[in-house]
Parts: C-alpha cells; sequence; structure tokens
C-alpha cells in the first residue's frame, strides 16, 4: 500500500512527527549497533552490547528505543543495571 508521505533522501533526519518510546526488543539490535557506529564512529560487537545492557537482572527496562512510523530505531537509550553495597546491605540499582 503506498503511503501519503515524502520519502525522504538518504542521509536526512529522521521524520520526528509520530515517533514513539519503546522498550528494546528482539531485532533492535542492528539497528541500536549501526546507530552506535554512526555516532561514536567505532563498532560494538552484539555481544558487548548485550553484556554491558541486558545481561544482569534488573528491576525494569534498562535499554529503550524511539522508533519512526515503521518502527525502525531511531534513536536508542540505555542504563547500566549495577548492584551497590551498602552498610544497609546490597542494592540493585536500575
Amino acid at each position: 500500500m503506498p503511503s501519503d508521505r515524502p520519502t525522504a533522501p538518504p542521509g536526512a533526519p529522521p521524520d520526528d512527527s509520530g515517533w514513539r518510546l519503546r522498550a528494546v526488543r528482539d531485532g533492535d539490535e542492528a539497528a541500536i549497533l549501526a546507530g552506535f557506529e554512526r555516532v561514536y564512529g567505532r563498532r560494538m560487537s552484539p555481544a558487548t552490547w548485550r553484556w554491558k545492557l541486558r545481561a544482569r537482572p534488573a528491576l525494569t527496562d534498562t535499554s529503550w528505543v524511539a522508533v519512526d512510523r515503521d518502527q525502525r530505531p531511531i534513536f536508542h537509550y540505555a542504563g547500566i543495571p549495577c548492584r551497590l553495597r551498602l552498610p544497609a546491605g546490597d542494592f540493585d540499582i536500575l
């Protein structure tokens, strides 16, 4: 089904109308890692990304993406789950 929206030229910024925030899902990893490489000029392996952001248990989602109308990730934000050891005991944060 054709869309009434104009097609953006390659390299154009994403269309900010209609984006939404959601937790990372299976299948988002390739787009997240491609964005990391574009922004930081170096690659991160999928194994490193999973170890850093998905390996530890957390009380809530720790990795989110903004997606466009076609559900393509256009921005990624994440927190790294940590365990704190305080005199009152151990606490998981994030």
